[in-house]
């Protein structure tokens, strides 16, 4: 579940990433129909309130504290915006005024703990994480999947909640689609299709003495039982061979 995002204007896409990797999650908690609906609608209108803070956060460095705090206030500001459309649903509005609250008490805007966090906003903390962790944003790059499912495993039951971390992890897998990973007999190769939190088909891109293949080789993973992954590969390691 990798896309190209424009990194001029990060902000759309990261809505329309977090609505996907939401829904994703939503699908596997087997949420009714107007459960989706309402947490696809707060996925895809949760930062509205960041558009008028845009020359804060597109900035190529860290914010310092005064900045933040200016941040922090654009869950109260896309409320604000939303309250002008009735048809909005309450669970919508309670879903994204919560979705930077955390399972230990210490988010915000009213550092609500644990069960008090509506579940479409813990749903929405995590993907609203995962997809922040995963792409480029102005002061950093991104970390690759396999680095960013580790970080997951840690926020779990600190600030994330751990049964919706693990659905997250068991349907994109430790090695996300899109992953690049070494494998025991020095192939490289990307991950392309993962079952039951594991990947099962691999495109192999370099071949057993590091070198790229005229036309890359797909291969059943799971099929081979001497093959398993040594390690993840970041695309900077092999963009010159």
């Amino acid at each position: 579940m990798v896309y190209k995002k424009n990194t001029t204007d990060y902000l759309y896409n990261h809505l329309l990433g977090v609505s996907i990797f939401s829904l994703t999650i939503g699908l596997e908690l087997e949420l009714t129909e107007d459960s989706l609906m309402d947490l696809g609608t707060a996925a895809i209108l949760h930062d509205l309130g960041l558009v008028d803070l845009r020359h804060i956060i597109q900035q190529p460095h860290k914010l310092n504290p005064e900045e933040r705090e200016s941040v922090k206030t654009h869950p109260a500001l896309t409320i604000e915006i939303l309250e002008k459309y009735k048809d909005i649903s309450g669970k919508v509005k309670s879903a994204i005024w919560a979705h930077h609250e955390y399972i230990n008490g210490q988010g915000y805007p009213k550092g609500l703990k644990k069960e008090e966090i509506p579940l479409e906003a813990r749903v929405l903390t995590l993907a609203d994480i995962w997809e922040a962790l995963t792409h480029h944003r102005p002061w950093r790059k991104r970390f690759i999947p396999y680095e960013a499912m580790l970080m997951l495993r840690d926020f779990s039951e600190v600030i994330l909640d751990s049964q919706i971390v693990k659905i997250l992890i068991n349907k994109l897998s430790i090695y996300p689609i899109g992953s690049l990973v070494r494998l025991n007999n020095s192939q490289v190769g990307e991950v392309i299709f993962a079952e039951k939190g594991f990947p099962t088909k691999l495109k192999i891109i370099l071949d057993t003495d590091g070198k790229r293949l005229e036309e890359p080789k797909l291969i059943e993973f799971s099929t081979y039982t001497d093959l398993f992954i040594t390690q993840p590969v970041e695309e900077k390691d092999i963009e010159n061979i």
